[in-house]
C-alpha cells in the first residue's frame, strides 16, 4: 500500500480536508481556541504581506513545474529550492541508506487555511470568490508528453490516462498543460479548481479571477471534456466561482443538488498561484456558513452534523486532532508572537 493510501485510510475518508494543511485542525471558532483573536489578526496581516509581495515580484513557480513536466534540468538556483525532505533523502543515500525515488510534484499545491479573519462585507463581496469542493482527492493534473497524470499533495501518482488537454494524449503530445483540482477515481470525474499552464502558456502572473475565467472558457468551449470513453476515461468539470454576496452564496447553497459538497474554498480574486498554505485561500465546511458568514443554508447541510449535536463536539475534536497531526501556520505565527511578548 502506498503512503498516501495509508494516510487516507487512517484519516477515514478521501475528503479534501485530508489533503489540505491548516484545515487539518478544527476551525478555531468551533474548537473554542483561546487565541482566536490573535489568529484573526495574524491571518489578516499575512494576507496584506502576500498581496504586497505579489506587486514587487513574480513567482517563477509555474515555470519550474513546466520544466519538471517536460524533463528539463532546473538551474542551480531552482535546484536549491527543492524540498528539504528530498535533500535529506539524497544525502542519506550517500551513506548507504536505501534511496527513495524523488517525487518532483510533492508539495506543489496551493492550500487553504480556515477562514478565520472575515473581510468586511463590501470587501468580501467585491474581492472574494466562493468555489464549491466535491468530496475527492486534491491533485495536480499534468498533461505532457502524450499522457495525463494526476499527482497527490505528497507527489504520489494517483492515476494516469489519456485526456483532451493539450499535451495529454498521444495524438497531441507536444504541449504541457497543468491544472489543480479534485479527482473522483470511482466516478472517473476530475473537478477543476485552477489553471497553472495551458498549452505551454504559464498563468503565474495572472490572478485567480483571470485564471478561473481562462480555465472555464477553455474547458467549456470543447464539449469533449464532458464526455468519457474507453480511450478517454475521465470527464472534466470546471467548478464555478460564486461572488461572495449574501444573495449569490445563499442562492448557490439552496440550488445545489449535485455532487456531495465536502466544503467551500474562498479565493481572493488577486491571489497568484504559489505552493503551500495561503491566507488568501480560505476553507469552510457547509455547516459553518451560518455561524461564520451568517449565510442561510438548507437543512441538509446541518442535519446530523456531529459538531452541531450536543455532546458531540468534544469527541469529534479528540478524534480529529489525533488523526491529523499537523502544525498549523497560523498557530506557529501566534506562538512566535507570544514568545516575543513574554
Amino acid at each position: 500500500m502506498d503512503p498516501d493510501s495509508l494516510a487516507d485510510m487512517l484519516a477515514g475518508d478521501f475528503s479534501v480536508k485530508s489533503c489540505t494543511a491548516d484545515t487539518e485542525e478544527l476551525h478555531p471558532r468551533f474548537a473554542q481556541f483561546k487565541n482566536e483573536g490573535k489568529i484573526r489578526e495574524s491571518q489578516e496581516r499575512r494576507r496584506r504581506d502576500i498581496l504586497e509581495r505579489q506587486k514587487e515580484s513574480r513567482f517563477n513557480y509555474v515555470n519550474r513545474l513546466r520544466k519538471i513536466a517536460i524533463g528539463e534540468e532546473l538551474s542551480s538556483d531552482e535546484d536549491d529550492e527543492e524540498p528539504m525532505d528530498l535533500k535529506v533523502t539524497l544525502e542519506a543515500s550517500a551513506y548507504g541508506y536505501k534511496q527513495q525515488k524523488p517525487k518532483p510534484y510533492a508539495n506543489k499545491l496551493m492550500l487553504s487555511e480556515w477562514l478565520v479573519d472575515i473581510p468586511e462585507e463590501d470587501r468580501l463581496s467585491g474581492e472574494w470568490l466562493m468555489v464549491p469542493c466535491p468530496k475527492g482527492r486534491r491533485c495536480l493534473l499534468v498533461a505532457s508528453g502524450g499522457v495525463t497524470s494526476a499527482y497527490s499533495k505528497s507527489g504520489f501518482r494517483v492515476d494516469q490516462f489519456q485526456s483532451y488537454f493539450p499535451g495529454g494524449s498521444r495524438s497531441d503530445s507536444g504541449w504541457t498543460t497543468i491544472l489543480d483540482g479534485i479527482i473522483d477515481n470511482k466516478k472517473k470525474i476530475f473537478y477543476v479548481l485552477d489553471l497553472l499552464i495551458w498549452k505551454d502558456n504559464p498563468m503565474d502572473v495572472a490572478d485567480y479571477a483571470c485564471r478561473h475565467f481562462m480555465m472555464e472558457s477553455r474547458i467549456s468551449e470543447n464539449p469533449l471534456f464532458s464526455e468519457k470513453s474507453s480511450r478517454f476515461p475521465y470527464r472534466f468539470v470546471p467548478l464555478p466561482a460564486i461572488k461572495c454576496t449574501r444573495e449569490d452564496m445563499e442562492a448557490f447553497m439552496e440550488q445545489h443538488n449535485g455532487y456531495f459538497l465536502d466544503g467551500l474554498l474562498f479565493f481572493h480574486s488577486q491571489v497568484l498561484y504559489s505552493p503551500g498554505q495561503n491566507p488568501l485561500v480560505g476553507w469552510l465546511k457547509p455547516w459553518m456558513l451560518p455561524e461564520i458568514l451568517k449565510i442561510s443554508v438548507p437543512e441538509k447541510f446541518t442535519k446530523n452534523v456531529p459538531e452541531l449535536q450536543k455532546g458531540g463536539t468534544r469527541a469529534f475534536i479528540s478524534k480529529f486532532n489525533s488523526e491529523h497531526k499537523h502544525k498549523c501556520l497560523i498557530h506557529q505565527d501566534v506562538d512566535m508572537a507570544e514568545e516575543v511578548s513574554v
